[in-house]
């Protein structure tokens, strides 16, 4: 049964697959205006605003129970674009400019732990 066509949690839908698309934070997101959004040109404008982020929380969390996903945090969705770019070789500045990531430690570190888990075992 897929949780999120539901009525309740149709929302969710779109702000999972903006994220597992982009490797947007979720605060990103949740503060995108459609003037941000240029789809012909295929560019997203990220600004820097606060906003409530209580009701995504509770709701990922409820869906997350409902399919029974354990151990995976919103912000794993980001994860997930790094790795996929990874995959396609593209190289570890350039996933760093997509997450907007400060340190490049942090892909190095991302990669490092993936490879522990998944091709090392």
């Amino acid at each position: 049964m897929n949780v999120l066509s539901q009525p309740q949690y149709e929302y969710l839908k779109g702000i999972v697959t903006v994220a597992i698309n982009t490797g947007l934070r979720r605060q990103n997101i949740l503060d995108l205006t459609w003037k941000q959004i240029h789809l012909a040109d295929r560019v997203i404008e990220i600004t820097r605003n606060k906003s409530n982020k209580h009701i995504i929380k509770r709701t990922w969390r409820t869906v997350k129970e409902k399919v029974g996903i354990v151990d995976f945090r919103f912000h794993d969705l980001r994860h997930t674009v790094g790795t996929r770019l990874a995959q396609m070789n593209v190289s570890i500045p350039v996933i760093q400019q997509v997450l907007d990531h400060s340190d490049i430690k942090k892909q190095c570190v991302m990669f490092i732990q993936l490879i522990n888990k998944y091709y090392l075992q």
